[in-house]
């Protein structure tokens, strides 16, 4: 049995079912995009604008 509660909410067994496929993707495209992303890229970006906006 697949079915989950909560206190008072109460999900039959397709309805968890569902939100845990759901969870599993978007659990899997955030690490896939957090791994493809550029973080030091980005890092020198946000810190360049921010000492671009500061010196004016």
């Amino acid at each position: 049995m697949l079915a989950l509660v909560v206190g008072n909410l109460v999900l039959n067994n397709l309805s968890a079912l569902a939100m845990g496929s759901v969870s599993i993707v978007f659990l899997g495209s955030f690490l896939v995009v957090s791994v493809k992303n550029d973080n030091k890229g980005m890092m020198k970006w946000i810190f360049y604008n921010s000492n671009q906006v500061s010196e004016k």
